[in-house]
This record gives structure tokens, C-alpha cells and sequence, in this order.
């Protein structure tokens, strides 16, 4: 499953781009490639290893720092709490909002906010990085969606 996970993003991201096509769709999808990339340019640069296997089998090659899969995950699970949260106005997932009554949505926010938390420490219980790892990559995912969120709706949303 863990080889596995990048093509299951990759395939959601294309069927929420293909079922809601919109420029807010892909902002957000756009958001996600720049964060994901941004994270592989200071991996390469950090160089950090990963810790060694659980299981005692061999350590990945790949650098650990920051973790890839917790700025993916930082960066989807802040980014719709946030554009959630922020409502109809918002660089937001309409299909979400327009089934989800409004005195939910805090609490969409807050499932959100702790799924990607909780993917994201699985990360380290399996073995696959330290804390600091996916701490790095979990700070670097959510800073990245809240300023792409701020970016798109003061900067680029005013020119549709």
C-alpha cells in the first residue's frame, strides 16, 4: 500500500479535477504539485537518511527530510479545512459544501485537520521516518496550502 499511495493521490486528484472542473479545482491541484515538488528540491538538498527498518530489512535510499507524504497530506487536509471553513466565497470544494450543512462545518475542518495528523504519524510509526521528518514535511505541507488558499483568493481568484 505504501508503494501504492502516490497513484491513488494522482487518480483522486484527476477524478475531483474531471467530476468538478473549475479553476478553483485546479489551484488547488496546482497548489499540491508545487508543495510536493518544493519538498523533493530541500530533500534533495537536506540529504538526511531515514531511520533504519522496523522489521530489519534494508533502509530506504531515498532522503527522509522532509517527508514527502506528510506535505501532501499537510497540505490536502489543511488546505480543505481551511477553504471549507472559509465558505462559498473561498477557493473551496463546492461539491463538499454543497452537501454539508454549515453548523458542520467546523467539525469537517477539525476531521480534516486530525485525518492528515494521524496519516502523517503513521508515517513514523511504521518506520518509514523520524518525527522531525514528518514534523518538517507536515509544517512545510500546511504553511504551503494556507499561503496558496491566501494567494489564490486575494491574487489570482480576483481575475475570473
Amino acid at each position: 500500500l505504501n508503494e501504492s499511495t502516490k497513484f491513488i493521490v494522482c487518480f483522486i486528484a484527476f477524478a475531483v479535477l474531471v467530476t468538478h472542473p473549475s479553476p478553483k479545482t485546479s489551484w488547488c491541484i496546482l497548489g499540491s504539485f508545487v508543495a510536493y515538488v518544493n519538498g523533493k528540491i530541500l530533500k534533495k538538498c537536506i540529504g538526511q537518511t531515514r531511520p533504519e527498518s522496523l522489521d530489519g530489512g534494508k533502509r530506504r535510499a531515498d532522503p527522509g527530510m522532509p517527508s514527502s507524504h506528510a506535505i501532501s497530506l499537510a497540505f490536502m487536509s489543511c488546505y480543505a479545512a481551511a477553504a471549507v471553513y472559509r465558505g462559498e466565497n473561498s477557493l473551496s470544494f463546492q461539491a463538499i459544501l454543497y452537501y454539508l450543512p454549515e453548523y458542520l462545518t467546523p467539525h469537517f475542518a477539525a476531521i480534516a485537520i486530525l485525518g492528515g495528523v494521524f496519516l502523517t504519524w503513521l508515517r513514523v510509526a511504521l518506520g518509514y521516518h523520524t518525527a522531525p521528518q514528518v514534523f518538517a514535511g507536515y509544517a512545510m505541507g500546511a504553511a504551503t496550502a494556507i499561503g496558496w488558499l491566501w494567494a489564490g483568493e486575494t491574487l489570482v481568484e480576483p481575475a475570473f
